[in-house]
């Protein structure tokens, strides 16, 4: 099937039947790396080629999600893999394993979505606010908390804007989706730099920097020709708001139809049937 060595690496949070599935499917052609968030119930056990951590409670947009994806790529990266892939545990594949080995066989390029950060300077609050503001984890609130966090969190960004206690951040970052398809030199590139206390400690106190601390370092480096401006995921974001849809038995023929490798995000608990639906096309 090639001499092109993938590994995929998932960040999953839940849905156990669903990531199973998942790990079953891809497990046979690829290695699998599986971080678990520690606050979830669900398991993975490691086996052969595949291999589940368990090491950081993982909330939305903190800092623990940069920590728990640096972990993947450093574990993977001793496999001395060709190429990494990074999913949610919410992902599917939309083509065959041996499609996608195909599709980097030969191919030294590195898909990654970004683009630059306007410098600070430009006033552009309305982008900069994933680095700008100082931003704290609170863990798990629960329904009846959550609106007086989120009303707190208002109130600390209108205290910064008026005071203009605004976070130090370099004028040369990018951001853009978490999701990457990297070669070997490219993550070793990132490790070097996210293992860099001055560098990573940048994006402490921030909110979704997992969106821009790979971006930062790739769009900086000498790769920086190497990199598609492309995800290689079919997503949709028509529904508004900070999470994509859920892709239902609807979405179908535009998923397939997208040239894309993967799609997400998918949900057993919503609509099961467009999953085995998928995986039947794909066998």
């Amino acid at each position: 099937m090639g001499t092109t060595r993938i590994a995929i690496l998932i960040l999953a949070h839940k849905n156990q039947e669903q990531l199973i599935k998942l790990v079953d499917h891809l497990k046979t052609d690829f290695s699998i790396y599986v971080h678990i968030d520690r606050k979830s119930k669900i398991r993975i056990n490691s086996e052969n080629n595949v291999h589940s951590i368990k090491k950081f409670k993982v909330y939305w947009g903190s800092y623990n999600q940069i920590l728990a994806t640096r972990e993947l790529m450093k574990i993977a990266a001793t496999g001395n893999h060709d190429r990494y892939l990074l999913i949610s545990g919410q992902d599917l594949p939309i083509v065959s394993n041996k499609e996608i080995i195909q599709y980097f066989i030969s191919n030294k390029n590195n898909y990654l979505r970004g683009c630059k950060l306007p410098a600070v300077s430009s006033g552009r609050r309305e982008d900069l606010w994933r680095m700008l503001y100082f931003y704290f984890t609170l863990g798990d609130r629960g329904k009846y908390l959550n609106k007086y966090f989120l009303f707190f969190e208002y109130k600390l960004r209108k205290f910064q804007d008026y005071f203009k206690l605004y976070r130090r951040i370099p004028d040369n970052m990018y951001w853009g989706c978490n999701w990457f398809n990297l070669t070997h030199e490219a993550v070793m590139i990132c490790l070097e730099k996210m293992y860099d206390n001055k560098y990573i400690n940048l994006f402490k106190y921030t909110k979704c920097a997992d969106e821009v601390v790979i971006q930062s370092i790739l769009y900086n480096s000498k790769l920086l020709s190497s990199i598609e401006n492309e995800d290689l995921r079919y997503t949709d974001w028509s529904m508004g708001g900070s999470n994509p849809k859920v892709l239902t038995l609807e979405d179908y023929n535009k998923i397939v139809n997208s040239a894309k490798l993967f799609a997400r995000k998918f949900d057993d608990t919503i609509d099961s049937a467009i999953i085995d639906k998928i995986y039947e096309m794909i066998a």
